[in-house]
C-alpha cells in the first residue's frame, strides 16, 4: 500500500484507498487539466498519516511535498479552517518538456467555495482548472493537470501550485508553494530563475492579510533521503509579502492538527525564527515521518497560518 493509516480509520480508507490515489504515472502526457479520480471523504485521521503517497513511475525522482494555509475569523464559526495542496514533486531534478501533477487538494472544516487550481513554473504560462467544490467536514480531491516547461526558460525555478477558495464574504484563501526544480530545454537561462536551487517555500495567503511563509532553507533536505542521528535542518519561520508580523511559528513532528493533536513539539515561540532545529531521530520509530513547520500571525482578532509539510525517513 502506498501509505499507512492510523488506529480506527484503517479499515474504511483502505478499502477505498484506491479510488483516492493518483493514477499511474505512465499515463498520457496530454495537456489537459481534470479531476482524478472522483471525490472521496478523507479520513479522519488524515493529518496522521506517517507515510507518504507513492511518487514511483515517474520519468524522474519525486518525492512528495505538501502546503497548507489555515484561516480563523469571523466566517470560519466553527474554528480554523484548513486548505492543503500536496503532490508528488521533482525536487532537485532537472526537467523538461510537459510535467504531468496529480495534486491532492483537501479542505477541512472549511465553509468556503473551492473554485480553482493553478499550476505553474515562475516565469512560465499558468494552467487553471475551474473547479466546483464545497466540503460540509473534511474533503480529499486528486486533480491531474500539466506544467509545460517550454513557456519559461532554463534554470532554477520555484513551482506554484494554488488551490483558490472564496467565502460568503467574498473573500478569498490559497496556497502558494516555491519548490525547486531545474528546467533544462536547451534554451537560454532566463531573469526570472534562482541563482542556484534555494529553499523550499511554502505560503498561507488571505485577502488582506498577505502570506505567511514557512520554509526549509535547504531544498535538499526534503529529498527523502534517509536520517540518523542528529538531524538539525535550517528552517526560515517568517511572514511573506503582505503579512503581518508573526505572533506564533511552530515545528512538530508527527502532528494530527485536525484532531488537535499537535505530536512531538520541536520549537514553539511566539515570534519569528530564523535557525536550526535539533531533532533527535533516535528517539523515533525507524520509517517515515512527518515535519511540519507552521507560522501564524493574529491580528485584529483573525489568525492567517502557512504551513510546509516535508516527510522524512529514519533508518538509524
Amino acid at each position: 500500500m502506498p501509505r499507512t493509516l492510523t488506529r480506527s480509520c484503517c479499515l474504511l480508507v483502505l478499502a477505498a484507498s484506491a479510488f483516492v490515489m493518483p493514477p499511474a504515472a505512465g499515463a498520457s502526457m496530454t495537456p489537459q487539466a481534470h479531476e482524478s479520480p472522483p471525490m472521496l471523504p478523507a479520513p479522519a485521521g488524515e493529518m496522521s498519516m506517517t507515510m507518504p503517497p507513492d511518487c514511483s513511475g515517474y520519468r524522474e525522482h519525486r518525492v512528495f511535498l505538501e502546503v497548507q494555509a489555515w484561516w480563523k475569523g469571523p466566517n470560519t464559526p466553527n474554528g480554523r479552517a484548513h486548505l492543503h495542496a500536496g503532490t508528488c514533486f521533482p525536487l532537485a531534478q532537472r526537467v523538461h518538456g510537459i510535467l504531468r501533477f496529480e495534486v491532492r487538494v483537501i479542505m477541512h472544516n472549511n465553509p468556503g467555495h473551492l473554485f480553482s487550481l493553478s499550476t505553474s513554473a515562475f516565469g512560465g504560462r499558468d494552467r487553471n482548472i475551474k473547479l466546483d467544490k464545497r466540503c460540509r467536514d473534511t474533503c480529499e480531491w486528486w486533480f491531474t493537470t500539466y506544467v509545460n516547461t517550454r513557456t519559461t526558460l532554463d534554470g532554477w525555478h520555484e513551482f506554484r501550485f494554488k488551490p483558490r477558495v472564496r467565502f460568503k464574504n467574498d473573500n478569498r484563501m490559497l496556497t502558494s508553494t516555491g519548490w525547486p526544480a531545474y528546467i533544462d530545454n536547451g534554451v537560454r537561462v532566463g531573469d526570472e530563475n534562482r541563482d542556484s536551487i534555494g529553499a523550499l517555500v511554502s505560503r498561507g495567503w488571505y485577502e488582506d492579510h498577505g502570506y505567511q511563509n514557512p520554509q526549509l532553507e535547504n531544498a535538499r533536505a526534503a529529498n527523502g533521503r534517509p536520517i540518523k542521528g542528529i538531524w538539525r535542518p535550517e528552517v526560515r519561520l517568517d511572514r511573506g509579502a503582505q503579512g503581518y508580523r508573526p505572533t506564533s511559528v511552530g515545528a512538530f513532528i508527527d502532528p494530527d492538527f485536525h484532531n488537535h493533536d499537535p505530536g512531538l513539539v520541536i520549537l514553539s515561540r511566539s515570534r519569528a525564527f530564523r535557525g536550526r532545529l535539533t531533532i533527535d531521530t533516535r528517539s523515533l520509530s525507524n520509517g517515515w515521518h512527518r515535519l511540519a513547520l507552521r507560522v501564524t500571525a493574529r491580528h485584529d482578532g483573525r489568525e492567517n497560518s502557512g504551513l510546509e509539510v516535508i516527510y522524512f525517513n529514519v533508518q538509524n
